[in-house]
């Protein structure tokens, strides 16, 4: 049997997971953030019963800290390729 399947399952985790072929911590912090806001609005919608959303605010502030691990890892490797074009 083959484990070529496995091979690419594993290869494509390896890439979601790594910016430019390196592990990339704030892609996981932000897999975990987006786990813990899905979690949370799941939690909000079984006790509202699934009759109301969360408000627009509440959920733009969830997708900020959803992807603030990454876009604060991203800005920090802008800055640093910045100074070193000089």
């Amino acid at each position: 049997m083959s484990d070529a399947p496995a091979t690419v399952a594993t290869g494509f985790w390896r890439s979601v997971f790594s910016d430019g072929g390196e592990g990339s911590w704030s892609r996981i912090q932000t897999a975990l953030h987006a786990g813990a806001v899905l979690a949370w609005i799941t939690g909000f919608l079984y006790h509202a019963h699934f009759g109301t959303l969360p408000d627009i605010t509440t959920l733009g502030g969830l997708s900020a800290f959803s992807i603030a691990p990454y876009a604060a890892g991203r800005a920090a490797d802008a800055v640093s390729n910045f100074g070193n074009k000089g």
